[in-house]
C-alpha cells in the first residue's frame, strides 16, 4: 500500500485539482514480488439473487481487474451456474438463499479482507443472507463497502452499521433520498450542495466511521464523525471527466473498485494529515471508474457497456497509478 494518491498529479487536470486536496495516503499497493499472491486471504463480493446475475460479475471483475487476489461470490442457489459460466476467475457460493447462508458466511467471511453487499441482492429471498453479512463484517472491522440493494437493507435496518467503524455506503441521488428519509426524515436532495450536506447528515446519525460517496454529475465523498477531528470529519470531490453515457452496470464496476480500493487504504499507513480511508477510497474508485467510462466511450460512442469499462481497468489504473506497475528485483 505504498501508492499515494497524490502521484496522480502529474495526469491530466481534472486529476491535478482533485489531487491536490488527497495528500499522501496510499489508495494501490506498489507490485511487489514477495507480494505476488497479495498480502493474504482476497475480498469477498456477498451478493446476488437469481435475477440479478451480471451486477455481481461486474463488481468482482473489477476489483480482481484493479489488483484483488481473488474474488468470492455468495449468491442464490439458481444464480450460480449463470455467474460462473461469466469468468473462471470467480469463486462462487449458491448458498445465500438457504438455510446454511449464516453458518456458510461464518465459515468463509473472518478469511477475507473486505466484504461487499448489494450489487445483484434484490429484495426477496437473499436479504436475511445479507443481513447476517453486514452484521458479521461489522463485528469483524471488516472493511464494507454497500451499494445498490444494500442500501434498502440499511434503510430499514440502520442499527446493522450504526456506530461501525469502516463502512463506505454508495448510493445514487435516489438511494440518497431513500436514506435521507430513513434517516434524516427529510426529502430527497436535488442538487449537489444538497446531496453534500444530506450525506454528511447520514453519517452523522449512523455515527462511527460510516461515510457515503453520493453518485452524480460530480461525485462527492463525505464522512462527518462530529468529533472535531478534521481527517474524521471531511469531504472529497471528485470531478474527473467521465463519459455522457451512463450504461448499466457501470455502478456496480465502481463498488467493486471501491471494495478494493477500500482494502488497502484501511491497510495503508495512517498520517494526521491524510484524510479518512474510506474517502480516498471513495475518491479513487470514482477517479477510475469515470477514466474508464470516458476511454471507453471514446472507443465505443453509444455501443459502450459495462464490460467495455472493465477492459479499460489496466490502462486506465497505469495512468493514475504509474507506481503500481513499477517492479523491481
Amino acid at each position: 500500500c505504498s501508492k499515494p494518491v497524490s502521484s496522480i498529479a502529474n495526469q491530466s487536470p481534472d486529476v491535478r485539482r482533485q489531487s491536490a486536496a488527497v495528500g499522501g495516503r496510499p489508495p494501490h499497493p506498489a507490485a511487489q514480488r514477495r507480494l505476488a499472491q497479495g498480502p493474504g486471504p482476497p475480498p469477498l463480493r456477498c451478493r446476488s439473487c437469481r435475477e440479478y446475475t451480471g451486477a455481481p460479475y461486474f463488481a468482482a471483475a473489477a476489483a480482481l481487474r484493479v489488483g484483488a487476489d481473488l474474488a468470492h461470490v455468495i449468491c442464490a442457489e439458481a444464480a450460480a451456474p449463470v455467474i460462473k459460466s461469466y469468468s473462471p476467475e470467480l469463486i462462487v457460493h449458491p448458498v445465500l438463499d438457504g438455510e446454511s447462508a449464516s453458518r456458510e458466511l461464518e465459515l468463509w467471511l473472518p478469511r477475507f479482507h473486505a466484504v461487499l453487499v448489494g450489487p445483484g441482492l434484490g429484495r426477496g429471498e437473499c436479504v436475511a443472507g445479507a443481513e447476517a453479512a453486514i452484521k458479521l463484517a461489522v463485528s469483524l472491522n471488516k472493511p464494507l463497502v454497500i451499494d445498490a440493494d444494500g442500501l434498502a437493507v440499511v434503510c430499514s435496518r440502520p442499527h446493522l452499521i450504526s456506530g461501525a467503524g469502516r463502512v463506505l455506503l454508495t448510493p445514487n441521488i435516489v438511494e440518497l433520498g431513500r436514506l435521507r428519509s430513513a434517516l434524516c426524515d427529510g426529502d430527497s436532495p436535488d442538487t449537489d450542495e444538497a446531496a453534500e450536506s444530506t450525506a454528511r447528515r447520514i453519517s452523522r446519525s449512523l455515527g462511527g466511521g460510516v461515510a457515503l460517496l453520493c453518485k452524480g454529475p460530480v461525485d462527492v465523498a463525505v464522512i462527518d464523525n462530529d468529533d472535531g477531528n478534521a481527517a474524521a470529519s471531511s469531504t472529497l470531490t471528485c470531478s474527473v471527466v467521465g463519459s455522457p453515457r451512463r450504461c448499466g452496470g457501470q455502478g456496480d464496476v465502481l463498488a467493486g473498485l471501491a471494495l478494493a480500493f477500500a482494502n488497502w487504504c484501511y491497510a495503508g499507513p495512517a498520517s494526521p494529515a491524510s484524510p479518512h480511508p474510506a474517502l480516498l477510497a471513495a475518491f479513487a474508485a470514482s477517479a477510475l471508474t469515470r477514466r474508464c467510462s470516458a476511454a471507453a466511450f471514446k472507443v465505443n460512442r453509444r455501443a459502450m457497456l459495462a464490460s467495455d469499462l472493465l477492459a479499460q481497468i489496466g490502462p486506465c489504473s497505469r495512468e493514475l497509478f504509474p507506481e503500481a506497475d513499477a517492479v523491481t528485483d
